[in-house]
């Protein structure tokens, strides 16, 4: 949620105390509050998750590299033996 829109419901929760409406305005408060950080909480997990990701494939292309050097460096060997 915007913070622009948290900021609002912030001020119309003050703007309402000691009122009748001041428990709905703390609990719209609190319900986009909540949301807000659901939303923030998703979008570090997906950064979190794309990192791993991007670990684990350099990890595999270091292996590959690795295994195709080897490879190069069997048939050099090889090839300078005869």
């Amino acid at each position: 949620m915007e913070l622009w829109i948290q900021i609002e419901l912030y001020n119309n929760m003050l703007a309402k105390e000691g009122t009748d409406g001041e428990e709905e305005a703390r609990r719209a408060y609190k319900a986009a509050r909540e949301e807000s950080d659901h939303a923030a909480e998703a979008a570090v997990g997906e950064k979190v998750s794309s990192a791993l990701i991007d670990r684990v494939r350099n990890c595999f292309l270091r292996l590959k590299l690795y295994k195709l050097a080897l490879e190069l460096g069997n048939i050099l060997y090889l090839r300078n033996m005869y």
